[in-house]
């Protein structure tokens, strides 16, 4: 599923109707839970466009042992297990979407090629990373500049890309403390930037990009937990009981959501950005929500709150967000 740009969304999709399997010899031999997890992790990633997935992640196995008799299917039919194991991957993806970028060097030839472009980079990053204005910076300093200019081009993780500590020590970054005036950092980072960027050319790498896409699939899951409308009742209920007298309940739950958001899966809000602007108005137009805070009961409240997060489910599903 394509992205805003250039970036790809990974919505489960990728995984329906996949033909995943286990080698006979591989079954025949027998596998451990860490075996059993380091295959399934890579067939996984041979659909979600070569994306590395690490065993150990919360999306991977985070309650999957728990959801069946794992060692007995593991011994008994290693095939279904896979195939049950690419179920629940593709429904959490399906509630909690990965973006991603691929990176093929061509974000970072844009910079190198473009001598102003360079400069305005260059500046910029050693600004950010001279925090005591004393113009210059430790050696060091570069895997944290790379890291910063992963995140200017999108990406969650660039300084921990393969090529990276090898480059680290080809140009003996990370040895003694030597300092850099401006022009040495530009010019040490610039090979090092064009290693990366010839590398990437080669080898495309595709790596988890620094931006979420909310479709209300958190939501869903959240108003199936009991405990967690629980806890939004109280909250609101006790928000609600100590406003003022002419607040609305509308009032009271669109800044508690406001200040909250990303904790139920919705856009930080900003009121500088015009569909979140529009988002927040239209689940909070609903007449229901324009009655007097301090007058309702708190379970009065409780279907309100719920309420609230049905309407968001039901906008962001129909018009997903990036943030």
């Amino acid at each position: 599923m394509s992205g805003r740009d250039g970036l790809i969304v990974i919505d489960g999709s990728e995984l329906s109707g996949a033909n995943a399997s286990i080698p006979e010899d591989v079954i025949t031999k027998g596998m451990s839970q860490e075996e059993f997890f380091e295959l399934a992790t890579s067939r996984v990633s041979e659909f979600l466009y070569g994306l590395e997935l690490s065993p150990s992640s919360p999306m991977i196995n985070f309650g999957f042992k728990d959801l069946y008799n794992f060692d007995q299917l593991l011994e008994e039919d290693p095939q279904r297990l896979l195939q049950d194991f690419f179920y629940v991957v593709s429904e959490r993806l399906k509630a909690s979407p990965l973006v991603v970028s691929i990176l093929d060097g061509s974000k970072i030839y844009k910079y190198l090629e473009n001598e102003e472009d360079y400069a305005t980079l260059v500046d910029n990053l050693f600004t950010q990373l001279d925090t005591f204005e004393e113009g210059n910076l430790i050696k060091t300093e570069i895997r944290t500049a790379l890291l910063a200019f992963g995140s200017k081009i999108g990406v969650c993780s660039f300084s921990g890309l393969p090529m990276i500590d090898d480059l680290m020590k080809r140009y003996g970054i990370d040895e003694g403390e030597e300092k850099l005036d401006k022009q040495q950092f530009a010019e040490l980072l610039k090979p090092i930037l064009q290693d990366i960027a010839d590398a990437l050319a080669l080898n495309h790498l595709t790596v988890e990009s620094n931006v979420t896409l909310a479709n209300g699939g958190i939501l869903k899951q959240l108003l199936e937990e009991e405990m967690i409308l629980d806890v939004l009742r109280n909250v609101l209920y006790q928000l609600s009981s100590n406003s003022e007298e002419d607040v609305s309940f509308a009032d009271v739950v669109k800044t508690f959501f406001e200040m909250n958001a990303t904790t139920y899966g919705i856009p930080p809000y900003d009121a500088n950005d015009e569909s979140l602007v529009l988002l927040f108005d239209s689940v909070f137009s609903d007449n229901d929500f324009q009655k007097r805070a301090m007058d309702l009961s708190k379970d009065e409240v409780g279907d309100l709150g719920k309420k609230v997060l049905e309407k968001f489910a039901q906008e962001l599903e129909a018009n997903p967000l990036f943030y």
